[in-house]
């Protein structure tokens, strides 16, 4: 268990350390919810667009995805196994680096962030069926996750054990999503949503997070 513990110390200072001011502001926006609003609007737009009678169950599990994954996470491991963050940490706090006097609070095990986007890519891919999609998604969720270690207020370990609340977070709302389309007859009248997407009909998500990521960059110069 120790050389874990080193492990994960080593991984995260040196994830950490590779910091300079432009990738600062960069990940610092990056790690912000509210960024990110435009993203999940894109998506909730398609899936109004495709089929406004059965959108609900769609939305709804896109809430429902995030709901438990932040419970779980926030609401159950962190007060439950209470493992400091590296930024609250007193053996790092002297080689840590701290951005813009952000800590987050004081417990990090799991990490929400990577939860949540884990859980919502995963079950976002599940529905919107397109590589170009999934790569984004990917992207999306990878880039979040690794933006809570460069700030300094997660471990790898705490990245690695939200990633997966986030795909068993995904993997429930994908079987409740189900149970609720065979109850209302949905998959076998032809009205499901989920299908092989064509790169037209889910550009925009992609188109926005992109867009997003630019603007990011432009203004961490």
């Amino acid at each position: 268990m120790n050389k874990l513990i080193e492990l994960d110390h080593y991984l995260t200072l040196l994830i950490n350390g590779w910091h300079s001011p432009f990738w600062d502001q960069f990940f610092f926006l990056y790690s912000k919810v509210w960024v990110w609003i435009p993203f999940y609007i894109a998506y909730i737009f398609i899936i109004i667009k495709k089929d406004k009678k059965q959108a609900w169950m769609y939305v709804v599990s896109m809430i429902t995805v995030i709901l438990i994954a932040d419970q779980i996470s926030s609401g159950l491991l962190k007060p439950l196994v209470e493992r400091l963050r590296p930024s609250h940490d007193p053996l790092l706090e002297n080689t840590i680096h701290i951005i813009n006097g952000y800590r987050g609070g004081p417990f990090g095990f799991v990490s929400s962030h990577a939860a949540n986007s884990t859980g919502l890519a995963v079950f976002l891919a599940w529905v919107f069926r397109n590589r170009f999609n999934t790569l984004c998604l990917v992207l999306w969720a990878m880039f979040t996750a690794y933006s809570r270690i460069y700030l300094g207020v997660h471990f790898v370990g705490d990245i690695l054990g939200g990633i997966a609340v986030g795909v068993f977070a995904a993997l429930v709302t994908c079987q409740l999503l189900h149970y609720m389309q065979k109850r209302l007859n949905v998959a076998s009248t032809g009205h499901a949503i989920m299908h092989t997407f064509s790169i037209k009909e889910i550009q925009w998500p992609i188109i926005v997070y992109f867009t997003t990521c630019v603007i990011m960059l432009v203004v961490s110069v």
